[in-house]
């Protein structure tokens, strides 16, 4: 496997980021710390970063300025870890819709990954990508798989 991975995270990943869920919590963070070792870039659309405000904001009991600052750590972090954001464009709405998914938001994002040209898509929704171009993949299973070449990550803070 080639490193730097560019792997395009999915929604639920950045909300099991930031609203816990334990059971998920701590592969996402080591996903994070495989970016700041270098390993892998990280990307997600700016359409998911509206959609995880929402979702925050509905399940969470953090504040709307809280929620905010979580979001831009994320993105404005200085260190390799940074959360890059594809906004996409005309063409990439075009052809999500073209494609007529039963789910357009993962639509949308399959094709935003395939413009940054990620070699994966990071979600606990696999099934949402199984028309997908780009493979998917879950962050435990990710681990797994590169574990086999060798790169284990400690939680660190971020």
């Amino acid at each position: 496997m080639r490193y730097p991975l560019k792997l395009f995270l999915d929604t639920n990943v950045l909300v099991d980021l930031l609203e816990p869920r334990e059971e998920f919590l701590e592969s996402i963070r080591r996903v994070f710390c495989m970016a700041s070792f270098g390993d892998a870039v990280l990307w997600a659309s700016s359409s998911c970063m509206t959609d995880l405000y929402f979702i925050l904001m509905r399940e969470s009991s953090g504040t709307n300025s809280e929620i905010q600052r979580a979001i831009l750590k994320l993105i404005s972090t200085d260190d390799k870890s940074k959360l890059h954001i594809y906004a996409p464009q005309e063409r990439d709405v075009v052809r999500a819709l073209n494609y007529r998914w039963p789910d357009f938001e993962d639509c949308l994002v399959s094709v935003c990954a395939e413009s940054v040209q990620a070699d994966y898509i990071v979600t606990r929704d696999a099934k949402g990508f199984e028309h997908a171009a780009l493979p998917s993949i879950s962050p435990r299973r990710l681990l797994g798989m590169i574990a086999q070449d060798g790169l284990t990550y400690d939680e660190l803070e971020w």
